[in-house]
């Protein structure tokens, strides 16, 4: 499976956290991404990985939180 350079990134993010909020992945993509448009970087990297089924976005008390999914860790694996 293909993945866009944000999208390499977040995974990688996620995989070491196993939960992250999305304001410290927003955070984590505002250091890294030389452009302004972090926020939708990251909001369509994110989506492309849920839908992908390598992430899980789960609300506890009204925060949007990422996890990865057995797929996502198994890709992470395998890729190095």
């Amino acid at each position: 499976m293909k993945l866009t350079p944000a999208e390499e990134k977040l995974l990688k993010k996620i995989g070491e956290a196993q939960l992250i909020t999305k304001n410290e992945l927003r955070e984590f993509m505002r250091t890294r991404t030389s452009s302004g448009n972090a926020a939708s970087i990251l909001d369509v990297a994110a989506r492309s990985l849920v839908e992908k089924d390598l992430v899980s976005v789960i609300n506890p008390v009204g925060s949007t939180c990422y996890l990865i999914t057995k797929g996502g860790s198994k890709l992470l694996r395998d890729s190095r």
